[in-house]
């Protein structure tokens, strides 16, 4: 989405006066191509340029990228109503693409002057909608009540949707079940759970005999789980080994 960003240029005397006097020349030469399209009738810039683009050089001391945007400017004026002789004031905008100003941080710009390349320090003033003959980039350089300003054409995302009421309201009562199952949770200590009860009570768990792995009760606290030997098997299915009854020791007579 295209807006624009309005910028107030805090310009010392010497960039005022260099400012002024390039708006000034520019704003001629689209005077003198404006006049050379009437007489000719021609509102096409590229047959306009080079009967008018040197000069715009030499006579109004114009850069090459500012020559070329005076005839843009000057042709599409001309374009509007072929039958009216275009007029320009000394103190309309002018127009400025990348080569003429760029940003250099989020405090300065610089600028192309007639005088040569100056670095002014801005403020933001305010945001405007986009006019729709500019891209992204170009900016519009204007005299207003002494002051120059500087409106940028942006390209700003799109902001997201404001939330519905509902979708408010959905969110809020989440939250307050989420603070509420927090508050709820039990209390850990250390690693292992603990209850709220108190530490010397007994409960009826703990009057519980332990079980072995196979399900046999058994009052000995020793019992080690291992399922009972009987017929001759250990708990582990293995068969227990017979010993060998010793013979009678007796006097062989």
């Amino acid at each position: 989405m295209k807006q624009t960003l309005v910028l107030r240029l805090e310009t010392n005397e010497d960039q005022q006066r260099a400012l002024q006097e390039t708006i000034e020349a520019f704003n001629g030469a689209c005077q003198h191509v404006a006049d050379v399209a009437y007489t000719y009738r021609i509102a096409n810039k590229l047959a306009l340029q080079p009967l008018v683009y040197q000069e715009l050089r030499n006579r109004y001391g114009l850069s090459s990228q500012m020559a070329v945007r005076a005839i843009s400017k000057a042709c599409e004026a001309y374009k509007t109503d072929k039958r009216v002789h275009v007029q320009f004031d000394p103190h309309d905008p002018m127009v400025l693409d990348q080569r003429l100003v760029s940003f250099r941080g989020l405090t300065h710009v610089s600028m192309l002057c007639l005088s040569g390349r100056h670095y002014i320090p801005f403020r933001f003033v305010r945001y405007a909608p986009a006019r729709p003959d500019r891209i992204p980039g170009q900016a519009d350089l204007i005299l207003e009540n002494g002051e120059f300003l500087l409106h940028v054409c942006i390209d700003m995302e799109t902001p997201p949707p404001e939330p519905t009421e509902m979708e408010e309201v959905s969110e809020l009562a989440k939250e307050q079940e989420d603070e509420n199952a927090e508050r709820n949770e039990p209390e850990y200590v250390g690693g292992d759970s603990h209850s709220t009860a108190n530490p010397g009570s007994i409960s009826a768990d703990d009057h519980r005999q332990p079980t072995g792995h196979y399900g046999h009760t058994t009052d000995d606290p020793h019992y080690d789980g291992t399922a009972p030997i009987a017929n001759g098997h250990h708990g582990d299915g293995a068969r227990k080994p017979r010993a060998h009854p010793k013979s009678p020791r007796g006097d062989r007579g």
